[in-house]
Formats: C-alpha cells, sequence, structure tokens
C-alpha cells in the first residue's frame, strides 16, 4: 500500500475512537457520489451508530455540502478545500468513500491508500485493479445501502477494518 515499514496503520476508530470516520476528499460534482455516502451516514447516525462523514473539496456542489453539514451537524462535516490532505486529514480518517460513475484511477483514492486507509468505492475504470476486495477496501454498488452494509459489517467487525490498514 505504500506505507513504509513499521509505519503506524492504526486506524481512529480502532484505536479507542468510538466514531467511525469517513471522508470523500475531491470535487464536488454529482458524478463523485458524495451525496450516496452522506445518505449513508445520516441513516446510520437515526439508528445511533456513532459515526462522522468528512466532506472535502469544492466544486459546483459546494452549497449543498455546507447545507447537508448545518443540517446534519451530529454526523457530517465540510470543510471545503484542505490543503495536503495526506498530512492534514486523512490521518483522521478510518474509511475514505469514493462512490463514483465515472472515473478512471483517481489520485484521491491512490492517496487513501498510500496512507492505510481502506477505500470503499464502486466498480468504474481503474478502481477495481487498485482496490483489493477485503484486503484494500471494498468495490460495491452505488447505493446508500450498499455502504451503509459494509459499515454495518465493520461495526460488527472491527478487527477487519484494522486488519485492512495494514495491507
Amino acid at each position: 500500500n505504500g506505507m513504509p515499514p513499521g509505519a503506524d496503520t492504526g486506524r481512529p476508530f480502532c484505536c479507542g475512537n468510538e466514531r467511525l470516520t469517513l471522508a470523500h476528499v475531491g470535487s464536488l460534482y454529482a458524478d463523485k457520489g458524495w451525496r450516496i455516502a452522506a445518505e449513508a451516514v445520516i441513516a446510520l447516525a437515526k439508528t445511533g451508530e456513532k459515526i462522522r462523514y468528512i466532506i472535502a473539496g469544492t466544486g459546483p456542489e459546494e452549497a449543498a455540502a455546507i447545507k447537508l453539514a448545518a443540517e446534519h451537524p451530529d454526523c457530517i462535516s465540510y470543510l471545503g478545500r484542505v490543503s495536503d490532505p495526506v498530512k492534514n486529514l486523512l490521518p483522521e480518517v478510518d474509511l475514505f468513500v469514493l462512490m463514483t460513475n465515472n472515473d478512471g484511477l483517481p489520485m484521491a483514492i491512490v492517496e487513501a491508500m498510500s496512507c492505510g486507509i481502506p477505500v470503499i468505492s464502486t466498480r468504474i475504470g481503474g478502481i477495481p485493479d487498485a482496490v483489493i476486495e477485503g484486503e484494500s477496501g471494498w468495490i460495491i454498488p452505488r447505493t446508500s445501502e450498499a455502504l451503509a452494509n459494509v459499515v454495518n459489517d465493520i461495526y460488527e467487525r472491527p478487527e477487519k477494518l484494522e486488519a485492512m490498514g495494514k495491507n
């Protein structure tokens, strides 16, 4: 995964943080699927799960992201553009989520994986070649239900997430 030998790959959730933290880092366009992830997180939070979704980026849907974060401050955070997200954001993240329907191999996924962060994404472009199911992340259908199912599985078996941070 590009991590130097001996590097700390412990995800915050696995290291005592009681909230599972998901993130989208990148452009805010509908085809990136950031709203799909937000829907899943909001639904999970309503069931009592301790979960947070960080949205970092700018684009045509920025106003919608700001509004969603204001409506759901308990589980959605909008940061806008983050300089050097590998250093300034990704260390706080348990899962990188990109529910895209139009990409090759997004650099954001490569950066997340280089930090040892498991990825949840879709079967688009080169993503299935980079994200190895069950080792470095999950390839799922582009639905909030599919994402919620993976997150529920992580809550039931957090050791799975911890192991992925080491692959």
